[in-house]
């Protein structure tokens, strides 16, 4: 969750994701965490484009790594510490999946459920949408973040129903099923049909259910007014340094990424979600970290709430966010049982996911990827392509280099892909994003392309010579 234009920084959040070809151990560090952590966040602060941090990297029982750098006010230079509270943006999404798969363990809905049985006057234009589709962001829905009618509320208290009826109005950026795209009014929604079925208000819903049975007594519904102890204050980055952050009214990110918290606190939700059991029945849970395929059966990473990924066996769930002012990144390991949470009171580059990779890496042994054999003729996927994105429309272009590929999509940055096998390309830096590029010809001889980068994925179509 992240407002306006700034919400391409929250990218940075979640091109954090995960590893081609790495391969488990049980080293020590191999530099040490601290060490890691200090080389990375030490010029940011001397440049002056990060106020501050707190990192917590635990395995098992272990606490390897739990330090604060830098600020929680930069005016009065006041140093930020380890309890430090921080705005966690769209690492809130995990927590709204969480208390849906809550309610329908107690039969009060079904993931298969149509979204006009919580929203009968709403136009879905024929469509059906289901619960899940709400969820992994294969509604269709236009993304309220995206939209330019959001700057007009964005600094304003409306009846929440204020923002269904803008969306509405918007209609579907694509069928339901046939993409995915990262979706903030999805979860909106989402809250909505919290509060209708449990019958009290969302962060009342959260802080019974959750909160309080797990201890996590520094996690809240974030507010744009009163004075909470130890939160830290949030700044953008802008070319000329830090600025404070923009104004947001908390009435909009909501189940999106309304919620705030500490380092510990978000171990000891990971711990209980993940490992012990203690917020879903296992039933559930798996159905929380399995994604489920596009209607044409293309696979997908993001699951209910969380990112999914299994690289050579190796299985990490993770969620980034981002929000004016803060960043945040959250990682789990479940094979090794290590959680690592970084979280940043400033929205600039180069985003908390930068981080939290070096971290693992010093964990974690990673084997270089090894491209696969060629069983297609590169030049055969030259060409332009256009298609949908988070936001609107998208163009990029295709251009062979030898056994590579190199993408662009009209700015300076260009991206080699080598190729992966079963037509699908990757663009590997160690230790980096899974950012995968995949092509689909059908019968007729089109072609269409996948591109999977973090939580966002874009859809295209090879235009017409």
């Amino acid at each position: 969750m992240i407002t306006g234009n700034t919400w391409k920084i929250a990218v940075l959040a979640f091109l954090s994701t995960f590893f081609y070809a790495c391969t488990p151990t049980n080293q020590e560090p191999v530099k040490g965490l601290e060490a890691v952590a200090a080389e990375h966040l030490e010029p940011l602060l001397a440049e002056k484009k990060l106020a501050g941090a707190a990192v917590l990297v635990v395995k098992g029982e272990e606490v390897l790594l739990d330090k604060a750098w830098g600020y929680a006010d930069l005016e009065w230079e006041v140093p930020m510490t380890t309890g430090a509270n921080f705005e966690i943006g769209s690492v809130t999404k995990q927590f709204t999946a969480a208390a849906i798969l809550k309610l329908a363990e107690e039969g009060k809905l079904s993931l298969a459920d149509d979204m006009s049985k919580f929203f009968p006057d709403f136009d879905t234009r024929g469509y059906q949408v289901s619960v899940r589709q709400l969820l992994d962001h294969t509604s269709g829905i236009q993304g309220y973040t995206e939209s330019p009618v959001f700057g007009e509320l964005v600094t304003r208290k409306l009846p929440r129903d204020t923002l269904l009826t803008l969306m509405e109005a918007a209609g579907f950026q694509f069928a339901p099923g046939t993409a995915q795209i990262y979706n903030n009014t999805a979860y909106f929604m989402l809250g909505l049909i919290i509060e209708q079925l449990s019958g009290t208000t969302y962060e009342n819903y959260l802080d019974s259910v959750f909160f309080k049975p797990l201890g996590m007594t520094n996690t809240y519904y974030c507010s744009e007014s009163k004075i909470i102890p130890l939160k830290a204050h949030g700044y953008d980055g802008r070319p000329d340094g830090l600025i404070h952050k923009g104004y947001l009214d908390h009435t909009w990110p909501y189940a999106a990424g309304s919620l705030c918290s500490t380092t510990a606190d978000l171990v000891k939700w990971s711990r209980a979600l993940h490992r012990d059991g203690k917020v879903l029945s296992a039933e559930s849970y798996q159905e929380m970290i399995t994604p489920m395929p596009l209607s044409d059966g293309t696979p997908q990473d993001y699951a209910l709430g969380l990112m999914v990924w299994n690289v050579d066996g190796v299985p990490v769930i993770e969620h980034g966010g981002g929000i004016n002012g803060f960043l945040s990144d959250m990682k789990y390991l479940p094979e090794q049982d290590i959680v690592v949470v970084a979280l940043l009171n400033t929205a600039a580059a180069p985003g908390p996911g930068a981080l939290t990779r070096k971290l693992l890496l010093d964990l974690v042994t990673f084997d270089n990827f090894q491209p696969a054999a060629l069983d297609l003729d590169p030049a055969t996927l030259a060409g332009k392509y256009s298609g949908v994105a988070r936001g609107g429309d998208i163009a990029i272009e295709v251009t062979p280099v030898g056994e590579k590929l190199v993408v662009g999509s009209g700015g300076p940055q260009r991206d080699t892909f080598s190729y992966a096998g079963n037509q699908t390309w990757v663009n590997p830096v160690q230790g980096s994003s899974d950012d995968k590029l995949t092509f689909t010809t059908a019968a007729d001889g089109s072609t269409t392309a996948s591109w999977a980068s973090g939580a966002a994925r874009n859809f295209f179509k090879k235009n017409q010579e």
